[in-house]
């Protein structure tokens, strides 16, 4: 499922990071670096076991980060 978001994300030109069981601890650190630092990174794509404690909003998976910080 996070492919097909991420080709939709990348044909319309939104800059993104992932956060997925298929990266390494240090890739995910990286990945969240970049998106809390790099403003042009709008969206972080994460699955619940990868992404940690977030909510459940109408079945889809919600979790703000701080920016930035």
């Amino acid at each position: 499922m996070l492919d097909l978001i991420g080709q939709g994300l990348s044909k319309r030109g939104i800059v993104y990071q992932r956060l997925d069981g298929t990266k390494s601890l240090t890739q995910r650190e990286r990945a969240l670096k970049q998106f809390r630092s790099d403003l042009s990174c709008e969206v972080l794509l994460a699955t619940l076991g990868a992404g940690g404690v977030g909510y459940l909003s109408g079945g889809s998976y919600c979790k703000e980060l701080p920016r930035n910080g």
